[in-house]
């Protein structure tokens, strides 16, 4: 894997794997929510959505690119939107320049903008029917307080409606930088003068730098207890506790009790909420981390006969055992040999390293200080570092404050 970097900012990630038959093209900008207001809230989002509708030659791009076989998506999180797309390798310089030209020189068009705002609120309809999704999003809006993070990715029906073509270009035009582009490519990529032609292509792209000077807040949790009501057939739970920024030098020690507590039929919770109490069917954690910090999230649902008391007693009990008494060291070491594995599964699929590189390079997730989940050896190492004894004093530092919690009641 190189990186290069070009004298107008834009870096570029050449990840090539011999083995592969295909290959995946990332682009990478520092545009999403956390970069909005309150009064253009969702509008990354929909700039997300119109860069792959644009057309070339009188076709769509997504036309003109799927004709060859090429596959091409689009996604925006908090932190940054990517456009990306799958090629067999004989196209590769193909699509970079297609690519680099719809994001060089967008063009938002009124109509295709008023049929998006339809799509997105459909989106948004969808987004309110996974009610795992809703109490998620509800915890996080509560615990972030008005920070920037704490606003929804795809925004507000009533702020999309509102957004015009005159603000995606003033919002676009601000925020564009070449210094904040990130070109990731992974798979086979043949090397030569096809390495040649896409230097050479993103080399004599016009420097820019941004318009909107960004100032992030810092990002202050607080605790969160929240009831809402739906007609559904489970009750559905989000807990929730502050944790680390992705760029913490614990993030090894956060990563492997995700995967004690919450990932899996062997996890703690598991075991308890599902195979001795037989109150939920699933449940799952994760660590949803930004640069300011993040939440370390429960997910679970169970019928609405279990009642909420019930499964709140259970959930805080169960943490509180592992707070008091400690982590097994079963549970311990295969929480590690798990993540080791799924670190090398991951890494022989080309289009997981194309978007973790280039999120990573993005976001400044330094490799030297922090987890390389592509050096196995550098990896491993700060796994066989870490004893159940750091662990238990990091997981009770982390769970020793009552959790906050989103949930949803059938009504």
């Amino acid at each position: 894997m190189e990186t290069f970097r070009f004298g107008n900012g834009v870096r570029l990630i050449i990840d090539n794997m011999p083995s592969s038959t295909s290959v995946s093209i990332g682009f990478f900008l520092k545009m999403g929510s956390k970069y909005e207001n309150k009064s253009n809230s969702g509008i990354s989002h929909i700039i997300e959505h119109l860069l792959i509708k644009q057309e070339k030659d009188g076709i769509t791009v997504v036309e003109l690119l799927e004709d060859t076989g090429v596959s091409i998506n689009a996604f925006t999180t908090k932190e940054y939107l990517c456009v990306y797309s799958k090629c067999l390798p004989e196209y590769c310089t193909r699509v970079t320049n297609i690519l680099l030209d719809i994001l060089l020189n967008p063009q938002f068009i009124d109509v295709q903008l008023e049929t998006e705002k339809k799509v997105i609120q459909s989106e948004i309809a969808r987004y309110q029917d996974n009610f795992y999704e809703t109490v998620q999003s509800n915890l996080i809006r509560t615990m972030f307080n008005d920070h920037p993070l704490s606003m929804d990715i795809l925004g507000s029906e009533d702020n999309i409606k509102g957004i015009t073509t005159a603000d995606l270009e003033q919002y676009y035009d601000g925020h564009f930088s070449t210094e904040e582009m990130v070109i990731s490519i992974s798979g086979k990529v043949i090397g030569g003068m096809q390495d040649e032609k896409i230097k050479n292509i993103i080399s004599n792209i016009r420097k820019k730098t941004k318009n909107n000077k960004r100032s992030i807040p810092e990002l202050i949790i607080t605790s969160a207890e929240e009831i809402t009501y739906r007609r559904t057939y489970q009750n559905f739970f989000c807990f929730g506790y502050p944790t680390i920024s992705y760029l913490h030098k614990d993030i090894v020690k956060l990563l492997t009790l995700v995967q004690i507590l919450g990932v899996g039929s062997r996890s703690v919770l598991a075991k308890k909420m599902r195979g001795e109490e037989g109150l939920v069917y699933s449940l799952h954690a994760s660590a949803v981390l930004y640069k300011e910090g993040g939440v370390l999230l429960f997910k679970l649902s169970s019928p609405f006969k279990n009642g909420m008391d019930r499964i709140l007693s259970v959930f805080k009990s169960t943490i509180y055992h592992v707070v008091q008494k400690g982590i097994p060291d079963g549970d311990f070491l295969r929480a590690i040999n798990t993540i080791k594995s799924h670190m090398i599964f991951s890494s022989e699929n080309n289009q997981y390293r194309m978007l973790e590189s280039g999120k990573r390079l993005l976001l400044g997730i330094e490799t030297e200080k922090h987890l390389d989940v592509f050096d196995f050896d550098k990896s491993f190492a700060l796994f066989e570092e870490l004893t159940v004894e750091n662990l238990n004093a990091f997981a009770n530092n982390q769970l020793h404050d009552e959790p906050s919690y989103s949930i949803l009641l059938s009504n």
